[in-house]
């Protein structure tokens, strides 16, 4: 038997729309719509939020980089204000007290520079984010700021100045007793009497030997002007020495010892080459002494060059007077003893070669002359090429072989008029040398001068708008 259910009461509430089974066409389109509505939404506003973590994380690395390229930029910056100005302020502490000093912002290329940066008013990262970007550089530069302020630090860039100080006089003492043995060979008093010397060299200069193009008198006031340009260093030097500052140091590392020691070398040549030249009947040994004191000489002036131009930055830095002074007097005085010596050997080797030889005396001018030439002609391209900017400011040794030439036009004997010709045509030759020499050296200068200016100063404008990493147009998206 059925119920019958027409006597159950209505309900009170309809929840057919409620019933996930509903079958009603219109009310399930608009539910489904509504669910698939939000599911976009939210997949939209990830995809968006993703991308903007990934704009904010590479301009994170940019503003990083720029940060890294910035402060290089202010260092390179700085070199080439403290290069133009020529000097720094130095603390005046021992050079060993193994402080460094904070002034001195100079480093070489090999230490790493400082990548540490302050974040500017334009920066729209946060503090943290700057924080593990600039220890991040500092990671990557391998540097410290703090460590390389604060700290002591020896410095390796200089060495001590004891070295150069015993080398300086030990140099000096032998410069010295080299000056008083030359003059007393020329100028003889006659209380040294076969004490010293056993003849007087300027009888025997002007009578006894072969050739007599250069007179004694001659060859004694070039010397007087050689040692005297010496001298000035040495007296310059001794200053350097008494200095507490940083400039000693570089100088001492500049000024090398093996320069000082084929110098000493020099002098001991020399001091043979006027003991035994006079001595006829030894022509040889002589001719090989004097071939040492320029040798030896030479050799002295490559080192010193090398160091100065190996350390030419430090210098520049530290101390621009002391290197111009060094190029100029020192070197310059090196310079001109060793041609000074190699003008003496050309005069020994054109006796030798008439006493040894069948050349006749008419003849022995022109050997003379061909020996000087010869000697100029290797030392020009090596001087121009082979040195290049190590001998930039040597000017003398041209100035030696020009003075070594005026004598056979101002002799007593006047030469014939061959010989006179072929001494106009070398001076003339020497002084066409000169003037190129100061071209070459003057152009050199002042295109490693104007290297400088390889580096571009950005505008004012772009200091002022620079900023690390691209400032988004809308930060309300952020």
């Amino acid at each position: 038997m059925e119920p019958d259910n027409s006597q159950v009461p209505a309900p009170l509430c309809d929840f057919s729309e409620f019933n996930d089974n509903a079958t009603t066409p219109s009310d399930s389109g608009v539910a489904s719509q509504f669910y698939n509505d939000v599911s976009d939404n939210d997949l939209e506003e990830l995809r968006l939020e993703r991308d903007t973590l990934k704009r904010k994380r590479e301009d994170l690395l940019r503003g990083r980089e720029h940060a890294k390229l910035a402060l290089d930029i202010l260092h390179l910056r700085q070199e080439i204000d403290q290069l133009a100005i020529g000097e720094i302020t130095l603390h005046k502490k021992p050079l060993n007290s193994g402080y460094a000093t904070p002034y001195a912002t100079y480093r070489p290329a090999t230490e790493p520079r400082c990548a540490a940066v302050l974040p500017s008013e334009n920066t729209y990262a946060s503090a943290e984010d700057i924080e593990v970007a600039t220890e991040s550089a500092d990671t990557v530069s391998g540097f410290n700021v703090e460590q390389s302020v604060n700290q002591p630090k020896t410095s390796t860039c200089c060495a001590s100045p004891g070295a150069f100080t015993v080398g300086h006089f030990v140099v000096f003492i032998i410069f010295c007793a080299t000056v008083v043995l030359h003059v007393l060979a020329w100028y003889r008093p006659a209380s040294l009497d076969d004490v010293v010397y056993k003849t007087n060299r300027e009888d025997v200069w002007d009578n006894d030997v072969a050739l007599d193009y250069l007179p004694s008198q001659w060859i004694f006031l070039m010397t007087v002007a050689i040692y005297s340009l010496q001298l000035v260093w040495f007296i310059y030097g001794f200053t350097i020495i008494c200095r507490n500052k940083i400039s000693a140091g570089f100088l001492s590392s500049s000024l090398t010892g093996a320069g000082y020691f084929f110098l000493v070398l020099s002098y001991c040549s020399t001091i043979g080459w006027l003991f035994i030249w006079d001595r006829l009947d030894e022509d040889r040994y002589s001719a090989i002494c004097i071939a040492g004191a320029c040798v030896f000489g030479l050799l002295a002036l490559g080192f010193f060059a090398r160091q100065v131009e190996f350390y030419d930055s430090e210098l520049t830095l530290h101390a621009p007077h002391d290197k111009a002074l060094i190029r100029i007097w020192l070197l310059n005085g090196i310079g001109a003893q060793s041609f000074w010596s190699l003008m003496l050997l050309r005069y020994q080797v054109a006796i030798m070669v008439q006493k040894y030889t069948s050349v006749d005396e008419e003849y022995h001018f022109y050997v003379y002359i061909a020996i000087k030439l010869l000697l100029l002609l290797v030392w020009f391209p090596v001087d121009i090429f082979g040195a290049k900017r190590k001998f930039s400011y040597v000017f003398l040794p041209y100035l030696v072989a020009m003075a070594t030439s005026v004598p056979l036009l101002i002799q007593e004997e006047p030469l014939d008029d061959l010989a006179f010709l072929l001494t106009v045509l070398l001076l003339s030759f020497y002084g066409l040398l000169f003037i190129i020499k100061i071209g070459v050296s003057i152009g050199r200068e002042r295109s490693s001068f104007d290297t400088s200016d390889v580096i571009e100063e950005p505008e004012e404008k772009d200091l002022d708008t620079f900023h690390y990493g691209t400032q988004p147009d809308n930060l309300d998206s952020y």
